[in-house]
């Protein structure tokens, strides 16, 4: 209870916690009162509490080990305050939706969401703006902790490249993700054919494939309208990549099953045929660097990671997109 002094009395026959001093409104400093607690226990024992599940001990145990503990893995300022509503160059947008395809793969790969899809901000800022307010058409990439409320955003070209091309090719990968997702936990029975542990992020899966499509088309408009101020070659990539996540998000309708009433049913695999297309100009353009930033752990660190540290993983290119031709 809350004593007149501003601390705060934990009431227990069998503690030895009785005053806790209260630093701030937020924290308080337990480490006198802990020590006290601790002082007739012997080493290797282990206190039970209906308050916490084992997997909160192990957790605690894991606090301070640099190989366990999430919290104490470094990210310097540019991976912290990574800015993904920033304007980008059409290059550096390109090279972007490069890397997410080669994450992508690197998932189907075996490799855990954590280190491979979602280690990309414009993943991670995504989700976390669906997640507060799941409308897909208003999710965008303002990280508000980093802008604060009264943030509006700047709608000048390079802006634009990143708010609507590039958010578009993000919401189809996202929405094929999550079918990917589904397909894993309703009918794969080993795990390690794909991992599906998602860090508590809903990807898309409440919306439909057409829903998905619709903003992929925006960005395709939107692009196609500002043509003339991209690089042609630049302009093509980008189109190929916005139809090439097009063409994953349809996969979904494969497995629909249709009854007609009055002809035969009819099973379409162009979106298979179409993928393929645009593959191989893809895999041999070359992209500008990433922006320093844009790909980190910060994901371990920042969201509810229940995994042990782990260094971020993608597969080369080459085999990325040699890997994507087998998958269609």
């Amino acid at each position: 209870m809350n004593l007149p002094d501003g601390t705060f009395s934990v009431s227990s026959e069998r503690s030895y916690i009785h005053i806790l001093t209260i630093l701030d409104d937020k924290y308080v400093d337990v480490t006198t009162a802990f020590f006290q607690a601790v002082k007739t226990m012997q080493n290797g024992t282990v206190v039970a509490s209906p308050y916490f599940d084992m997997l909160d001990g192990a957790r605690a145990v894991e606090m301070g080990n640099v190989k366990l503990d999430t919290g104490l893995i470094e990210l310097d300022q540019d991976e912290v305050a990574f800015d993904t509503c920033l304007g980008q160059t059409l290059a550096t947008v390109a090279a972007i939706m490069n890397s997410l395809v080669v994450l992508y793969m690197s998932w189907l790969h075996g490799l855990s969401l954590l280190v491979t899809v979602l280690s990309s901000r414009y993943v991670l800022d995504f989700l976390e703006n669906y997640k507060a307010y799941p409308v897909v058409g208003s999710a965008g990439f303002v990280n508000w902790r980093l802008h604060g409320p009264e943030y509006v955003r700047g709608h000048d070209y390079d802006q634009n490249l990143v708010n609507i091309l590039l958010r578009g090719f993000v919401v189809g990968l996202c929405k094929h993700i999550g079918f990917c997702r589904t397909v894993g936990i309703s009918v794969l029975y080993d795990e390690e054919d794909l991992t599906t542990r998602s860090m508590d992020f809903d990807f898309l899966s409440q919306i439909t494939p057409e829903a998905a499509v619709m903003e992929i088309e925006k960005a395709e408009k939107w692009l196609l309208s500002t043509g003339k101020l991209a690089d042609d070659s630049l302009l093509d990539i980008c189109m190929k990549f916005l139809h090439l996540v097009k063409q994953l998000v349809l996969l979904e309708n494969l497995l629909l099953l249709l009854l007609p009433l009055f002809e035969a049913n009819k099973v379409t695999v162009q979106c298979l045929h179409e993928g393929l297309k645009v593959l191989p100009e893809l895999s041999n353009y070359s992209y500008v660097e990433l922006p320093r930033g844009c790909v980190s752990r910060f994901v371990q660190l920042d969201c509810n990671n229940k995994h042990i540290p782990n260094a971020n993983y993608s597969i080369p290119s080459g085999e990325a997109y040699a890997n994507f031709e087998q998958f269609f």
